[in-house]
This record gives structure tokens, sequence and C-alpha cells, in this order.
């Protein structure tokens, strides 16, 4: 099962983590807050991801490396070139993670020791250059590794390159589909024959810039920077707000 994955943004400065006692606070009673600052997880101020596994322990793309935090004690793990981590995300006893020029995974051994694996080693060095893996999307299909400039998938022990549609926004699976907005154009599926089409309908998005696109009954929605949500029959996108 997939854990969903919070991105806190670069300005995010300290952690904030809450634990609410299912079942244990009435109507009146607020949610416990813990605050961490750096001093207590001893790591940068700056988390840009989260990720929690099956056994609860969180894992946070932090500025000095992957932070491990299991209710109790706080562990650091950097990169092989100390490089910050960006992007986090849970699947199968692997923690995924991406940053500049990097990506892979931390799994634990026998010793219940965390170990990296380097999938960018796999790939010319040439074709990670400059890249920096903002996003990571664990699907069916393998596990996307995301700049805004490439996308490496990792499949059957394998990492290539996939070529881009455009200049694309976040990847996002919805009802199985791979989808990728683009700007300037639309909304672009990946089909198992590994190539790029425009999603009937999404040309409608060529001059508005998506920021989410969720599940829906029957279809999607695509929420916009510009005219908030629309949703998607199949054919096309309407604004919710009109129909």
């Amino acid at each position: 099962m997939r854990k969903n994955i919070l991105d806190l943004r670069p300005w995010a400065t300290a952690l904030v983590l809450s634990w609410i006692g299912i079942g244990q606070l009435s109507a009146s009673e607020s949610p416990r807050v813990f605050h961490f600052d750096k001093k207590t997880y001893q790591a940068h101020n700056q988390n840009w991801s989260i990720a929690q596994d099956d056994q609860g322990i969180l894992y946070f793309g932090n500025t000095d490396g992957l932070l491990e935090y299991d209710g109790s004690t706080w562990d650091l793990h950097p990169f092989p070139r100390n490089q910050p981590v960006r992007s986090v995300a849970y699947e199968a006893n692997r923690i995924y993670a991406g940053g500049y020029e990097e990506f892979g995974f931390w799994e634990k051994n026998s010793w219940g020791q965390m170990q990296y694996t380097s999938l960018s080693k796999r790939i010319p060095q040439s074709q990670m250059s400059r890249q920096e893996i903002w996003h990571i999307l664990v699907t069916s299909k393998g596990v996307f590794f995301q700049s805004f400039g490439a996308i490496y998938l990792y499949e059957n022990q394998n990492v290539r390159k996939i070529e881009l549609p455009g200049n694309i926004m976040f990847l996002h699976e919805i009802n199985g589909q791979i989808l990728a907005p683009v700007l300037g154009s639309g909304i672009f599926a990946w089909s198992a024959a590994e190539t790029w089409s425009l999603l009937p309908g999404s040309a409608i998005f060529a001059d508005k810039t998506i920021q989410v696109l969720l599940a829906d009954p029957g279809g999607m929605l695509a929420g916009t920077k510009e005219a908030g949500f629309f949703r998607y029959n199949g054919r096309e996108f309407y604004d919710v707000n009109t129909r």
C-alpha cells in the first residue's frame, strides 16, 4: 500500500507534527501538536517532503539528508555527496529519495541499519547533469523520479530516461493513468507503448497552470492556479462552478 506524501515546499523552516488519538478526543478537545526545531533533530531547518512507512516511522527530505524519526529518536542519513534530499516516497520497505544529480533508495538490512542504493549511477552521468529530483511517483508501472526537465523510470531493476512531451508540472497517477500537465499545451497521458498523447479536451488548459489532479467518480478533477477546478467526464473538462 502506498503512503501519501506531503510536500512541505522550500519555505518550511521547522517540523510540526500532529498525532490524533482516534476515539480519545471529544469534540471540545484539540489534537496534540509537537514542535521540533533543528536543535532537536540536529539537521538543517529546511524540510522539503515527508513519507511514512508501514510501521509509522516518518522520513523527511532535509537539506542535510534523509531524516528518520521513530517517535523517540532522530537519525540522519546523508546522500553520497551530501546533497539536499528534495523528495521522498515509501513503498515495500524502501524509502525512495531524490535530490541534485542523485536518486535512489534506502532500505534496512538484517541488522536494522539503513543502507543506500544509488539508482542514478545506472544511467550515463551526462543525463543527470544539473537535474534535481523534486517529485517521486510510485506506481504499478514503476517508480518515476521527476525533475522539471526530465523523468527517470525505475522498473524491473532497470533505470531509463523518458522523453518529455514538453515543460511539465508534477506527474500524477489517476485511475491507472500516468498524467503530465504540460505548460502551454494541456494534459498528456503516458501509454503502454511508452508514448505521450494529449488527453482529449485538455487543450483548455493551454493558458492555465494545473496545480493538482484528483480522482473523481467517473473521471477526475483538475485544479488550476487561475480558474479554480474543472471536472473531466472522459471527453471534456468543464468548470465545476458553471455546470
